[in-house]
């Protein structure tokens, strides 16, 4: 049994809820992490609690022509998000979901990120992702990992369609998330991307996400977060 104390933002103001028990199944691990689920969501959670108060001096924004502010923080979590050019529906099979999926996992593993949430559609897909700590040049780092990604599944679709060449990808977006509101609101609607696009009318039924997985390690936890998140709300570019 472990205690988990939650923050929200309520109309622009930080208040803090009463410390509560957070069930967590000790012998439960996502597939693709060595760390317990519920481990590894405290750890967060008191991650970011420590970054409203304490890394304020230490965040570095970096400016982009044609974008806002973009802020860097090591040992924060971020949501991605990557689109397929003019939306074409490349993944539209298993394999190639594999493909990019198993990509995913590698090259973050490579750089000692880690993979918190995922869902990989025919278009797009949304990642959570963990930075390490004291991990310099974090905008560099990213843009290399995502790069990597790219440059290796546009290859190998290439190969597949027997095509040189062909543009496969479009952009990618990336957003520090400081508040324990704004994680679990994320890690809930990259889970239900599926349905929130009509692929599926139950996201248990996506084979390309982490849902089944985080339902398995913490079925309470899992509906909690729908519960108290629904993923409607959140504002997210996602138009593919």
């Amino acid at each position: 049994m472990r205690l988990l104390q939650e923050t929200y933002q309520s109309q622009g103001e930080q208040k803090d809820l009463p410390l509560r028990p957070m069930e967590c199944n000790e012998s439960s691990r996502y597939n693709y992490g060595v760390q317990r689920v519920c481990d590894e969501l405290s750890r967060i959670v008191l991650s970011l609690r420590n970054y409203e108060t304490m890394n304020k001096n230490n965040a570095k924004y970096i400016i982009y022509k044609h974008n806002p502010p973009h802020l860097f923080l090591s040992n924060a979590t971020y949501i991605i998000t990557a689109s397929i050019y003019k939306r074409k529906r490349f993944f539209h099979n298993d394999e190639l979901k594999s493909l990019i999926l198993t990509s995913i996992l590698h090259y973050f593993s490579k750089y000692s990120w880690h993979i918190k949430a995922y869902v990989i559609l025919t278009n797009h897909y949304h990642l959570l992702v963990h930075a390490p700590e004291n991990n310099v040049s974090l905008s560099k780092i990213i843009s290399k990992i995502i790069n990597n990604i790219h440059r290796y599944t546009a290859h190998k679709i290439n190969q597949i369609n027997k095509k040189s060449g062909m543009k496969i990808w479009w952009n990618y977006w990336d957003t520090c998330l400081t508040y324990e509101k704004s994680y679990y609101a994320r890690l809930n609607y990259i889970h239900f991307n599926p349905v929130k696009h009509g692929y599926v009318d139950d996201p248990t039924k996506w084979k390309f996400s982490s849902y089944n997985e985080f339902c398995e390690s913490n079925y309470t936890e899992a509906k909690r977060v729908e519960k108290e998140f629904p993923f409607e709300r959140v504002k997210v570019y996602d138009e593919f």
